[in-house]
């Protein structure tokens, strides 16, 4: 807000930090206009690219010091890839293809906050968000809120802390929504329907039996791929890189899985994915709907988030704030969002003109339009083009090679 003073003329700090961290505005609101907005968008580029349009799972991390940041623990932190003192917060995006944008939020509080009444009143965190809730709790409540809004979407992405949750993956089957979400290595499937029954006692001592148990053992993912060979994977193309095509190995099988609590397992797609890493998916679709290529896709649609995440903290100004309150962090977080949204809409627009448009080129764009003199503008999209002209190049010389 320093920095904006110093550049917008006629402004004033004090109320730049009364908007931020005081005024009544509500962030939900102008998240649901992002979002509203970006359906529009990514419903017109869904025509022209006919890719299908993810909606996408994902926590981030932002590094803090000191205790009163609201939410602020000492937990896994994504971005220093350790546990460290800072805040998470649970993101959705809308992707179809490359283009893609957060549409909402989440602040994950830790039950060190949520135990703690003073802290959270201290915090301005209101009375109903001041209960405890998991990530994927969050996630359903934001992809409920995403539903609600008429938004269109054709699946559900995200990562094993999300594939692994039961509840959510049961959520999203009684909502009739399609996911592909990945999961952990170890795991569980079965290879064949299992039946389950309460085992009879061994003995005559002993408790008897309670639970069911299922008739055939259950493998884990890390020792099924195992089994496999070659000739059960296809090659595919899976999206267009800098460096030429990405190329995965993909295979898909129908399995069961069994979250240990209900009478029966649930029939599932796995899909095993080989590249740079070897990555495992759980899916409610059938086997037979989509081709590998398009598995392939959808479970690569994860990859658009966090460039998302890598674009707003670089250019947007995501962790660059040194708000505590709740109100703040909530205004701030409403900012970037639709902050991204603009982007996005340049790209979109520019597609043609500019295809490699990023969102660093357009921030520099749109402050040298806003602030600077018409020759600096015009030595901005300059070295924008020259700087263009060699990643065009280089993009063209590997798919030569292929």
């Amino acid at each position: 807000m320093e920095r904006m003073v110093e550049k917008v003329e006629d402004s004033d700090y004090k109320r730049y930090i009364h908007f931020l961290s005081v005024s009544n505005w509500s962030a939900p609101a102008v998240n649901n206009a992002t979002l509203r907005e970006t359906d529009k968008l990514l419903r017109a580029q869904k025509k022209q690219s006919g890719l299908p349009t993810g909606l996408v799972l994902d926590e981030t991390s932002h590094l803090k010091k000191g205790p009163k940041s609201v939410g602020v623990a000492r937990q896994y932190a994504g971005v220093a890839g350790k546990v460290d003192n800072c805040q998470v917060a649970v993101h959705v995006s809308l992707a179809n293809g490359k283009f893609c944008t957060l549409v909402g939020t989440e602040l994950f509080l830790p039950e060190g906050w949520t135990k703690d009444k003073k802290r959270c009143e201290a915090a301005g965190i209101p009375g109903p968000e001041q209960k405890f809730q998991t990530k994927p709790k969050l996630a359903l409540k934001l992809i409920k809120q995403i539903i609600e809004a008429g938004a269109e979407f054709d699946f559900v992405g995200g990562d094993g802390l999300y594939g692994h949750n039961a509840e959510l993956t049961r959520a999203l089957d009684d909502l009739d929504r399609f996911y592909v979400l990945d999961v952990h290595k170890d795991e569980t499937v079965f290879l064949s329907k299992p039946t389950f029954s309460i085992p009879e006692r061994k003995g005559n001592k002993g408790r008897m039996p309670t639970n069911i148990q299922p008739d055939i053992q259950p493998v884990q993912l890390q020792d099924y791929i195992k089994t496999l060979t070659d000739k059960d994977f296809t090659t595919e193309n899976v999206r267009k890189t800098a460096k030429g095509w990405k190329v995965a190995k993909v295979h898909t099988v129908k399995v069961w899985h069994w979250n240990g609590k209900e009478e029966k397992a649930r029939e599932r797609t796995l899909l095993v994915t080989i590249s740079e890493k070897t990555k495992f998916s759980l899916s409610n679709a059938n086997k037979e709907e989509y081709t590998n290529k398009e598995w392939a896709y959808f479970q690569c649609s994860r990859y658009w988030v966090e460039r998302c995440f890598d674009d707003c903290k670089n250019e947007l100004g995501m962790s660059d704030y040194q708000v505590t309150g709740w109100l703040a962090w909530q205004h701030h977080m409403a900012l970037v969002l639709m902050a991204s949204l603009y982007i996005l809409n340049l790209k979109l627009e520019q597609q043609e003109e500019i295809p490699l448009l990023s969102v660093r080129d357009a921030r520099l764009l749109v402050i040298a339009v806003t602030f600077a003199t018409q020759k600096e503008v015009d030595l901005c999209m300059e070295h924008i083009r020259i700087r263009h002209q060699k990643r065009q190049a280089d993009i063209d010389r590997y798919y030569k090679k292929t």
